[in-house]
């Protein structure tokens, strides 16, 4: 037994020796290893239901039906970037989708410079030379940094690199400090990186910046839809149109005493009362249109 075992290790370090030697084996590994990973990009493709991405030499972001990848029955949604409209300003509701739709654009870019397919229905994009990110809470004890200056110290840093062939990301530009002066900060942040060429998206509950938004035509308004009479977001993104927070709506549907909410109307003041009557206007306008089109598409689709 004991011979036998030094035989098969006799055996096998010289099967090894000669692999060792082997001139081809390096070349043959690299090989090996990129068929393994071109396997695995299409075995994901086809699990995950993936589309090829044109690549698009303009700097355009087109893409139709994008989705999250990895959130199960994620809400498909229509985004473009181009040079007209070159900044999407998303407003809305908490867990709207907001973030969630900003991400779905940027995990589609690195996958698409990463060799993978996007989860999209259709898909042109140009290859970026960074993705610029200030999304999350980076507070740090350690270092000192409260919220608000963390996300002065990301900002300053996108700023520094934006440029037309970068992408931005920014979620919740102006909060973590006073609404007032955040607004204002938010709007000249928004500026410089319009100056500058950048691409991308921005969220914000600020209301200053929907007006921007509406008086300029590089950055267009776009906002996440949400179910007043069932509490809940859609996650549809309707671009062209300003959200609206639902804040004293869902108060009053989840039983507030009226006292408390027309308090609240009162502190809001008239013109807040008026922005907030105009968006839900606008909301009811583009419902209507929507429900018409509808009817429309079904008489033509029955005659």
């Amino acid at each position: 037994l004991i011979e036998e075992e030094q035989e098969v290790t006799r055996i096998l370090l010289e099967l090894a020796h000669l692999v060792h030697d082997e001139p081809g084996l390096r070349s043959t590994l690299s090989a090996v290893a990129e068929l393994d990973l071109i396997g695995a990009k299409a075995a994901l493709s086809r699990e995950w239901q993936l589309a090829r991405a044109a690549v698009a030499p303009s700097g355009d972001f087109e893409l139709r039906g994008l989705k999250h990848p990895m959130i199960e029955h994620c809400v498909p949604n229509d985004v473009v970037l181009d040079a007209q409209r070159r900044v999407l300003l998303i407003t809305g509701p908490n867990m709207g989708g907001k973030t969630v739709t900003m991400k779905s654009l940027g995990l589609a870019v690195l996958m698409h410079q990463s060799g993978l397919f996007v989860s999209a229905a259709t898909a042109k994009l140009p290859i970026v030379t960074d993705v610029l990110v200030d999304m999350g809470d980076e507070q740090s004890i350690s270092e000192n940094l409260s919220t608000y200056a963390a996300h002065l110290r990301n900002l300053s840093d996108i700023l520094e690199k934006a440029s037309p062939s970068t992408l931005m990301l920014i979620d919740e530009l102006g909060s973590g400090t006073d609404p007032s002066e955040g607004a204002s900060l938010a709007q000249a942040i928004l500026e410089q990186l319009l100056l500058q060429g950048a691409r991308g998206i921005v969220t914000s509950h600020l209301a200053p910046l929907k007006v921007f938004a509406f008086e300029r035509t590089d950055i267009q308004n776009a906002s996440m839809g949400f179910s007043v009479a069932d509490l809940r977001p859609t996650y549809k993104l309707n671009v062209g149109q300003p959200g609206r927070s639902y804040a004293l709506a869902i108060a009053k549907r989840l039983g507030l005493s009226s006292a408390i909410l027309e308090r609240a109307e009162t502190i809001l003041g008239p013109q807040g009362a008026t922005v907030e009557k105009l968006l839900e206007n606008l909301e009811r306008e583009r419902e209507t249109l929507e429900h018409d089109a509808e009817l429309a598409r079904t008489a033509r689709a029955l005659s």
